[in-house]
Order: C-alpha cells, then sequence, then structure tokens
C-alpha cells in the first residue's frame, strides 16, 4: 500500500532568535521562559510549550547544553541494546521543574503541548542510524524497545493531566515514508501510535492534533476514518480551538502554517487495527 509523504516546511529558529534573554536564564526562570513561549507563539491563536523538542530526552537523561536553545550536547546511549533497558522518566530535571511552573500560569490564549514522537526522542539519545538498523534486524528487540518508550510517555501523560491544557499536538518529523520506508512506517504506527493515541483518547481530556506526515499514514494505512466539517472561513488553529470541547482527532494539514480553511476534518480511530501493544503498554496476544 503506497503511503503519502508530507513535505514539513515548518522552522522557528528565526523566532528563537528573537528572544531577548540568554538560553540559561530562561531554562532556570519560568517568567523569562514563559515570555518566551508566548513570544514564540506571536503569531498563533494558541501559546505552544515546551519551549523546545527535546524534553522527553532530558526526561530520560540526555545531556544539554545550558546555553543554547539548541538543547541535546551528547548522545545519551551508545549501543542500541541499551535502549532495552530504558530507566523510567526522571521530572526533577531543571527543565522540566521550569516547564511545569510555566503551564501552571495564566495565558491569554489555551496551551497546546507539542509531543515529540518516537524517532524524534530516540533521535536525541542515540544515533538514529543505529535505531533504523536495529528496528529492522531484530523485531523483539525493537518491540522491547517500544514498550519501554510506551512506559515513559504514558507516565508523562498522567503528569500533563495536572496542567492547563486542552490539545496534544503529536509530531514525528524522522518517521517518514522517505526516509525509513512503508514497511517501517507501519510497523511504528501499529507499535507506538495506535496505543499513544487510545491512552490518551482513552485516559485523558485531551483533544489530539496529528502532523500530517503521521495522519497520512494512519489514512493510507486505513487506520483512522474521517468526517469533514464545512465551516465559516477561518484560521486552522481557531477552527481547532472551536471544536475542543467535542472533536478529539485533528490532522490533515500543518497546525503551524494555521492557513485559512472552510473544511475541517475530524478523526476517528477504526476498530480495525491490530496494534501490538495496547494501551496499559502491555503486547497484545
Amino acid at each position: 500500500m503506497k503511503i503519502r509523504n508530507y513535505a514539513c516546511k515548518h522552522s522557528e529558529q528565526k523566532l528563537l532568535d528573537e528572544i531577548p534573554f540568554a538560553a540559561e536564564d530562561v531554562f532556570s526562570d519560568r517568567k523569562k521562559y514563559k515570555v518566551a513561549l508566548e513570544l514564540l507563539s506571536k503569531n498563533n491563536s494558541f501559546v505552544f510549550a515546551p519551549l523546545t523538542n527535546t524534553i522527553e530526552a532530558e526526561l530520560q537523561g540526555a545531556t544539554v547544553t545550558e546555553n543554547s536553545f539548541i538543547r541535546v550536547k551528547n548522545t545519551l546511549i551508545q549501543s542500541v541494546d541499551e535502549l532495552a533497558s530504558l530507566q523510567p522518566f526522571n521530572y526533577e530535571v531543571p527543565h522540566y521543574k521550569i516547564l511545569s511552573e510555566c503551564l501552571q500560569m495564566h495565558y491569554d490564549k489555551p496551551l497546546i503541548y507539542e509531543m515529540s514522537g518516537i524517532y524524534t526522542f530516540l533521535s536525541f539519545i542515540i544515533s538514529i542510524e543505529q535505531v533504523f538498523r536495529a528496528f529492522r534486524k531484530n523485531a523483539d528487540l525493537q518491540n522491547t524497545i517500544i514498550k519501554k518508550v510506551l512506559e515513559n510517555y504514558f507516565s508523562f501523560i498522567q503528569k500533563l493531566k495536572s496542567f492547563n491544557l486542552k490539545i496534544i499536538s503529536l509530531a514525528d518529523p524522522v518517521a517518514s515514508v522517505d526516509i525509513i520506508g512503508s514497511n517501517e512506517l507501519e510497523k511504528i504506527i501499529e507499535s507506538f501510535y495506535i496505543p499513544l493515541i487510545k491512552y490518551i483518547l482513552d485516559k485523558t481530556n485531551f483533544s489530539i492534533y496529528l502532523c500530517p506526515k503521521l495522519l497520512y499514514a494512519l489514512e493510507d494505512l486505513n487506520k483512522v476514518s474521517a468526517t469533514t466539517i464545512n465551516i465559516q472561513k477561518t484560521k486552522t488553529q481557531d477552527a481547532i480551538i472551536n471544536m475542543l470541547d467535542t472533536k478529539k482527532i485533528f490532522g490533515n494539514i500543518c497546525i503551524n502554517a494555521n492557513a485559512e480553511i472552510e473544511k475541517v476534518k475530524i478523526f476517528s480511530l477504526n476498530k480495525n487495527d491490530k496494534a501490538i501493544f495496547n494501551n496499559k503498554g502491555n503486547r497484545n496476544e
């Protein structure tokens, strides 16, 4: 089955350059971190958090460069076999402490949490080429690693429930058909993304916005069904905000592009999926 690809053009580097504080000050001061979040989101209807997409890797123990917004300094793990014994997330890391304080502060716009997908997460703690090779050669090791990552993500999602968030944006630029191929993408959709999405839907009140790369794969693999709703012409993010209380899965176009639209696609998981793990992180038989 052919899976469509989506060419991502979004970049925040220009806005990062406009932050008027040194990076080490932002990551140690909740008020400055909040200002930075609002600055990066100034052209949006949401306030996007966190400031960088490395927070999950930092919770895993990734070493960071304190004086840079490019946070991860060196890979944490040298051998892919070590991924099979990943430790639980450490919620005492400084970035998470500052972030958690910021997520409890008042904002004039709704908060959205941008969660890194599994390949993006792994790329910050180990050479991603090692992961590609290992996943292709050793299905048992792949499943063990995915189960470990899911357990930590489930734990993290429980932490996010205590904050004033209504929606999680899920993106994984590395999980692209032109990078990992259709077979590997199908496996990661079934073993990681279906259980993750189910967990969010079953265990929280969050809505989900899926990056088009993931959404295209879910659609083309017949994992989701879509309903189109006609609306008055408005920006994508405003349309989503108006539906957050009643609709749960959004996607199809990049949320960061925030284009004006007259139709919204709403998605639901199909019941005939064959996810390898259930939403408790246990392997389905």
